[in-house]
């Protein structure tokens, strides 16, 4: 089962409140595969966060920084496929069906995080601003579980994950808001990388594809977390608008240019379904 995200209204917090009190309910029982996602995303945000550390060039720490590096994104890679692998369930074993799975998982939020991972996977040099969405998204998780499983515990209290598992939830439009507007922005780190020895047109391309997918997505669920605000792709698709407000005046005074602009768009956009399920131009 996902764990789902509730918007905070005052019903749930008063449910969350019971629930934190000490002695006053049994917590649920642990199953392997929230034992994975925990040690995964435990594995991921502490990775993450050495990397960051270690990029500051500290003597003795910077190290640390590659390895790290590589560390976060394996948890993630990790926790991402091991989700896409208990939930590929064929309905009957037949061609037609495996289409119908391959397509829906190649939707997911999993497979397009398994794409952004394998694209920074083969960067020259860490990129550790690459971990941000990732350790987020973790750390959304591995709170939730820690609220579920550990609320009754000492280290809970004394640490005030309730807090922090209060904001979290709170800010969780907000949340998935830097996830995208991260992704999106690392598509000007390997622009620029273009211009150097570094280059990879073939990383290039393969970026500009995951973020057309991502502008498509319809998941809602990251990790174990069925969120209830949106899906990514309203997340994407905001901070897209919000870049065509303020270059859109300025690339309609460049004449042909426009035109390239424009064709570039209508590829870009052609993955999106309307809710009547038609595709877009």
């Amino acid at each position: 089962m996902n764990d789902v995200w509730f918007p905070p209204d005052a019903t749930t917090r008063a449910v969350r409140s019971t629930y934190a009190a000490p002695g006053t309910m049994a917590p649920p029982r642990m199953d392997f595969r929230t034992a994975m996602f925990f040690l995964l995303t435990t594995s991921c945000i502490a990775s993450a966060f050495a990397c960051f550390v270690g990029s500051f060039g500290i003597p003795g720490l910077r190290r640390v920084t590659s390895p790290a590096y590589r560390a976060s994104l394996a948890s993630a890679g990790i926790a991402f496929a091991y989700r896409l692998l208990y939930s590929s369930k064929l309905e009957k074993r037949d061609f037609a069906s495996a289409r119908k799975l391959v397509a829906t998982q190649t939707s997911t939020n999993g497979f397009h995080y398994l794409l952004y991972i394998a694209c920074f996977w083969m960067a020259p040099r860490p990129v550790p601003t690459v971990l941000a969405p990732l350790a987020l998204c973790a750390g959304l998780q591995w709170i939730t579980i820690a609220h579920k499983h550990f609320a009754h515990t000492r280290f809970y209290g004394t640490l005030k994950l309730a807090a922090l598992h209060a904001r979290a939830q709170e800010g969780m439009m907000q949340a998935m808001m830097t996830c995208a507007t991260m992704e999106i922005s690392m598509a000007m780190v390997l622009v620029m990388e273009l211009f150097t020895p570094a280059r990879s047109v073939a990383r290039f391309v393969a970026y500009a594809n995951y973020l057309r997918m991502r502008y498509a997505c319809d998941d809602d669920t990251v990790f174990r977390i069925k969120y209830t605000y949106m899906n990514s792709g309203f997340y994407h698709r905001e901070f897209w608008k919000k870049i065509g407000e303020g270059a859109g005046p300025i690339v309609d005074r460049l004449g042909p240019v426009k035109g390239v602009v424009d064709a570039v768009k209508r590829w870009f956009t052609a993955g999106l379904k309307n809710k009547s399920g038609a595709k877009t131009a």
